[in-house]
């Protein structure tokens, strides 16, 4: 009895041992199948966007056109600044529009000079209503700036071109070779200040004070430049939809093509000085001649 409570005991320690082995660190009898690691993805890293520049610079831009069709150019010019400081080696993007700017045509990419200047030059297809852009991209302390402008050119039958630059939307742009008047309609955001410069050929006008510029129907004032081979007229307003009107003199209009009798009334009045110098001359000569005959008559006689 006492050899089957034994071989009990050993039979029972044996277990607890197997039992007991893998809490004790011991190695299992069998082997331990070895887990497959889970794959994490590596997250892409969100980048820190770069804060916009706050400081803005300032953006000028100006056009010119020639005065006349068969020579139509425009000159570009602008300059760019920052509180009144020259930002040089900046390129300048200019492009135009022939649509309202519903499709934008690229023109040329300039860079400022030292003084923050810039120009280019551009050769319209044809007359009618352009708009021109100018934009700088900017720099890490600057921000991007751009500018539009607005062209219109109108001609005449004689080969002449006129032009408006405005900062507003311009429209109905012509000229009436008639009353010899200019006439075209501004448009833009109320309570700011707009600006036009019109071009009118030198040909046309020799005193540019003759001129009458009228706004909704009213006299203004207006400045005036001399630009090459035409007057340049600026007038200053506060924005909305505004009618110019600017009427050329008459006598400076005056030509064999637009008054074919002046040639005629030229000749006649040359023929009546010829005739009148002529009777003139003959009068004095008869009147000589009557002169003399009465002095021979009363001479005394010796």
């Amino acid at each position: 009895m006492a050899n089957i409570n034994l071989s009990s005991l050993l039979i029972t320690a044996l277990i607890l041992s197997i039992c007991i082995s893998p809490i004790a660190g011991n190695p299992l009898p069998f082997p331990t199948p070895t887990p497959t690691p889970t794959h994490v993805p590596t997250a892409t890293p969100t980048p820190t966007p770069k804060p916009e520049p706050s400081a803005i610079p300032t953006l000028e831009m100006y056009l010119q056109s020639t005065g006349s069709a068969a020579t139509l150019q425009a000159a570009i010019t602008g300059s760019l600044t920052y509180n009144k400081t020259a930002i040089p080696d900046a390129a300048m993007y200019i492009g135009y529009s022939a649509d309202g700017g519903a499709n934008w045509q690229n023109l040329e990419l300039v860079k400022t000079n030292i003084a923050g200047s810039f120009g280019a030059t551009w050769i319209p297809n044809a007359t009618g209503n352009y708009m021109l852009f100018a934009q700088w991209e900017g720099n890490t302390t600057l921000h991007l700036i751009n500018a539009t402008i607005n062209l219109s050119l109108t001609p005449d039958s004689e080969g002449n071109v006129f032009s408006v630059v405005s900062n507003s939307t311009v429209s109905n742009f012509t000229y009436n070779s008639e009353t010899q008047e200019l006439s075209f309609l501004t448009n833009g955001t109320s309570n700011t200040i707009g600006y036009s410069y019109t071009s009118i050929p030198k040909n046309l006008v020799s005193d540019i004070q003759t001129l009458q510029v009228n706004l909704d129907g009213k006299s203004v004032a207006f400045g005036s430049q001399s630009k090459d081979a035409v007057w340049v007229i600026s007038c200053v307003y506060e924005q909305s939809e505004h009618t110019f009107t600017i009427q050329l003199p008459f006598i400076q209009l005056l030509s064999p093509a637009t008054t074919p009798w002046i040639p005629i009334v030229i000749v006649i009045a040359l023929l009546i000085a010829i005739v009148s110098v002529v009777l003139v001359i003959r009068r004095r000569r008869r009147t000589a001649k009557t002169i003399a005959s009465i002095l021979n008559q009363n001479r005394p006689v010796y």
